[in-house]
């Protein structure tokens, strides 16, 4: 009898490690989905309609009225474009992702950035701003080639250029 128990009791327990398992995992799921929608709040200050979208355009502003970054760019969109961040000849590795753009984003989405103007109009201002910053971490070289064609077709324009050191 006191094998059998003793195997009794050690599928009790791994039965309750798995049920709190489930449990755990359902609560993570339920708060992801939960959080991932923030509350709006909208008002009307001196007739101008303000909104408070949460976390990621906190405060009342007129910018939080319109489309955030994470409505129009996601993780996959994101690991895509720089999926060679990490690889040794980048400057930046382990530097930046997904989340840390889009909590340093929040900071700046309040007084314009990337919630300016329609749908297109942000996604150029999210595109150009991660161009910068990939041709600082990441592609030199590509920005040395850049700058090559634009003199050499500047010179055969005749256009005036303007010389600057990036």
């Amino acid at each position: 009898m006191g094998v059998h128990s003793d195997i009794r009791m050690d599928l009790k327990i791994a039965f309750i490690g798995c049920l709190m398992v489930v449990l755990a995992m359902a609560v993570i799921a339920t708060t992801e989905e939960t959080s991932s929608t923030p509350p709006l709040v909208v008002k009307k200050v001196k007739g101008k309609k303000m909104c408070d979208k949460g976390w990621e355009c906190k405060g009342l502003s007129i910018y939080c009225c319109n489309l955030t970054i994470t409505d129009y760019f996601q993780t996959y969109q994101f690991e895509n474009l720089f999926e060679k961040r990490n690889t040794p000849v980048a400057h930046a590795v382990g530097f930046w992702d997904y989340h840390s753009f889009i909590t340093a984003a929040a900071l700046y989405q309040p007084i314009g950035f990337g919630t300016t103007g329609g749908k297109v109009m942000q996604m150029k201002e999210v595109a150009a701003f991660l161009g910068h910053v990939g041709c600082k971490t990441t592609c030199k070289c590509l920005l040395i080639i850049l700058l090559w064609w634009v003199y050499r077709r500047s010179c055969e324009l005749g256009n005036v250029l303007v010389v600057f050191k990036p």
